[in-house]
């Protein structure tokens, strides 16, 4: 289900801006993992979820969510973030236990630290892949997922 979300918010943003090439691919990647994030706020309260761990979820969620994008529009291939996000939440959930939400916060520094790592770090990583070929290579993946130039789509 967040896939089919993710996919489709990236492929709108994709088709919304696309008379916009400069911000097309960056739009697509920050607007897409800020909606995706903000969609967690539904967990407040899921198992006693408190709302400062649903806000640190949402951030942290935030982070994974530029690479998932970034992921998928640099290969193409929308089963590569699929595993990725299972994984995540596999490991997650292996740490948690299977009956919580995974998240939480005290207030304490480390939880300030993770968070900033969890969104810093991805951010970093998702703003050098803006240039280059890497670029080059994002755009030419998010005109075959719109079907552009007459080629097959990768929908």
């Amino acid at each position: 289900m967040e896939e089919t979300e993710r996919y489709l918010l990236i492929v709108i943003f994709l088709a919304g801006f696309n008379r916009f090439p400069k911000y097309c691919i960056p739009v697509a990647i920050y607007g897409s993992a800020i909606l995706f994030g903000l969609s967690h706020l539904s967990n407040f309260g899921w198992h006693g979820e408190s709302f400062t761990a649903t806000i640190a979820q949402v951030i942290g969620v935030m982070g994974s969510a530029f690479i998932w994008a970034e992921l998928y529009l640099y290969t193409g291939k929308l089963w590569l973030p699929m595993i990725y996000h299972f994984l995540m939440d596999y490991i997650s959930d292996l740490q948690s236990g299977w009956n919580s939400a995974g998240w939480s916060w005290n207030g304490e520094i480390t939880d300030y630290i993770y968070t900033v790592l969890i969104v810093g770090v991805p951010l970093l990583f998702s703003i050098w892949m803006l240039f280059g070929k890497r670029r080059q290579v994002m755009e030419d993946n998010a005109d075959l997922i719109l079907n552009l130039n007459g080629r097959q789509s990768m929908i």
